[in-house]
């Protein structure tokens, strides 16, 4: 549906490019993009594969004949629970994990931008100011990480290549081998 950020929409020119990328095994898949959801009854039935974010679950079960698969394409099926709309022969699978190494990059150039005073010198620049900042190494600096499922483990485990203590604070309070130290909520 178009109420989506656009970075997530499918569309025809991706799907183009899906498709060159991969020949022949391009050739055996037919696209649909119902953007309105408003030939999703006729499009449902053919279809072996729904990848979407939103979608009418009421029904759902009748509608497919062939449907096979149903790809979430974000992270969380909380908004789906209970799952007593799903048919019982299609498997259900989302995106979680997938940007997990693209969260461990973002880090280390968080980590290093912070660090090295970088947002105080572009906020010089745009002022035309020069103010000179002293940095010091990030090695034997402590980072608190917040959460460490996949995504903000990533960041404790990106920042092994630049040497701060890392602490982590998780609901559970159980040790993890991403970080030095864990504790509870409570410790925050």
């Amino acid at each position: 549906n178009r109420a989506g950020e656009a970075v997530f929409r499918t569309t025809p020119a991706l799907c183009r490019a899906v498709a060159r990328r991969h020949g022949a095994e391009a050739k055996q898949v037919r696209v649909t993009i119902d953007w309105d959801l408003d030939q999703f009854g006729k499009s449902m039935a053919t279809a072996d594969a729904l990848v979407t974010w939103d979608f009418p679950l009421e029904g759902l079960a009748e509608r497919p004949p062939k449907l096979k698969n149903i790809h979430i394409i974000g992270a969380g099926v909380e908004l789906l629970v209970p799952f007593d709309w799903l048919p019982r022969c299609v498997t259900l699978t989302n995106n979680s994990g997938v940007h997990v190494d693209k969260a461990g990059d973002y880090a280390r150039m968080a980590i290093a931008l912070l660090n090295n005073n970088i947002p105080k010198y572009l906020t010089g620049q745009r002022r035309k100011v020069w103010a000179p900042f002293f940095a010091t190494d990030i090695a034997g600096k402590t980072l608190a990480v917040i959460g460490l499922g996949a995504m903000c483990g990533a960041v404790a485990r990106a920042r092994k290549s630049l040497g701060p203590l890392v602490i982590g604070i998780r609901l559970s309070g159980r040790p993890t081998r991403s970080v030095c130290e864990v504790y509870g909520r409570a410790k925050l």
